[in-house]
């Protein structure tokens, strides 16, 4: 259906920035394949920060390894997935997982409940409220592994792109754009999420 509404279009160039897309059109519409263009999805230039500083800046530990997972803490993103892993993952008592941006309540409950213990001793740190580029920024910076576990977006993320931009490596899905950029680019684990014993697995990789 979308094809065919895009095919009617007047439009004489198509700017994609899903090469999964682009070869779906290739494939499947060459009508459309001879206007689209495979565009790239950038990000600002971001300005380097080391891991300590970083952490310094945020005020979080500096020992130990930190998985961070930044934006709008909602059960879309697969957040709630990403606790329970970590809470079944054989970590480190040093090990932390940095939860930053709004928290929406089917993760406020998780972190209530079965994730209290870990919220209390700091080895879940919950930073609630809106995230500015900068902070989100530091928090890759400051982490060891960025969480992008989304359950159903399988388009293109701006997240794992800055955290590839900063050069910190991902913990993401195995399906759509995301497990395929991951896997070309060996920007870190893909799995899949929806697993909780292989999505924690994955998370353990990190010793």
């Amino acid at each position: 259906a979308w094809s065919v509404l895009v095919g009617a279009s007047a439009d004489r160039t198509l700017h994609v920035i899903d090469p999964i897309v682009y070869e779906a059109y290739q494939d499947q519409a060459r009508a459309i394949a001879r206007r689209t263009v495979l565009a790239p999805d950038p990000v600002e230039a971001i300005p380097e920060v080391s891991k300590a500083d970083a952490r310094a800046r945020l005020g979080i530990p500096t020992d130990g390894r930190l998985v961070s997972c930044v934006g709008r803490l909602d059960a879309r993103k697969g957040v709630d997935l990403l606790v329970s892993a970590f809470l079944d993952a054989p970590t480190h008592a040093t090990d932390r997982l940095l939860l930053m941006g709004k928290v929406m309540p089917e993760v406020g409950d998780l972190l209530a409940a079965d994730a209290a213990p870990a919220v209390r001793s700091g080895r879940i740190i919950v930073v609630d409220g809106y995230v500015p580029d900068e902070t989100m920024n530091l928090a890759n910076a400051a982490c060891d592994l960025v969480g992008v576990v989304y359950r159903h977006h399988s388009s293109s993320s701006s997240i794992l792109i800055r955290a590839a931009a900063q050069r910190r490596p991902v913990l993401t899905t195995n399906l759509g754009w995301m497990g395929r950029t991951c896997r070309q680019f060996g920007l870190g684990f893909d799995c899949n999420i929806r697993n909780p014993g292989e999505l924690a697995e994955t998370l353990a990789e990190l010793r």
